[in-house]
């Protein structure tokens, strides 16, 4: 199957693009992370498959709407219901 129709496919089925689901997964990791271990944000965005601090910190905060380390201080109860 050609790349262009997998990812047709995947968006009709699932309603978002590979992109933003992958996205949304990483993210959901991270906060899980945050959460349950002390590591560092720059380890967790490792883990969660970014590359380097900015960009996860950039999507970090697109996605939950504040930065990882906020959102580690405030700690809510449960993984965003968003994710």
């Amino acid at each position: 199957m050609r790349p262009e129709a997998l990812s047709r496919l995947f968006r009709r089925e699932t309603g978002e693009g590979f992109a933003e689901y992958l996205r949304r997964q990483r993210i959901a990791l991270a906060c899980r992370l945050l959460l349950e271990t002390q590591d560092s944000v720059s380890l967790i965005a490792e883990r969660c498959g970014y590359l380097d601090g900015k960009s996860f910190r950039e999507a970090f905060r697109r996605t939950v709407g504040m930065p990882p380390r906020e959102y580690r201080r405030s700690r809510p109860p449960a993984l965003l219901r968003l994710l």
